[in-house]
């Protein structure tokens, strides 16, 4: 709520994230036609020229969830991408550990 004040306009914006059909928050497999390790600037930028999906995070191999990396960030494999799309369009997460 503090947030909202502070920053008008965001309650509606975030009221459309999580509505089926407009924008969802997804977590999923890196596509296969992308190498790691590489940076989190440039897989961003080949996940949404190949999917048009925004990505946003990344979750690793250990389960933890990092939300807007520096582009510099090398993520590695077993790494997973946390984006917003209107449909899961990356497949299921990949099994393992849950974040706490």
């Amino acid at each position: 709520l503090a947030h909202t004040i502070d920053q008008p306009g965001t309650a509606a914006l975030l009221s459309r994230v999580g509505v089926k059909g407009v924008q969802n928050l997804y977590v999923g497999p890196i596509p296969e036609a992308i190498t790691l390790p590489q940076s989190f600037g440039a897989l961003a930028t080949s996940v949404k020229a190949e999917t048009g999906a925004l990505v946003i995070g990344i979750r690793s191999g250990d389960g933890h969830d990092l939300l807007n990396p520096a582009d510099e960030t090398e993520v590695a494999s077993k790494s997973q991408v946390i984006y917003l799309a209107d449909q899961a369009i990356l497949g299921a997460p990949l099994s393992g550990e849950s974040p706490s």
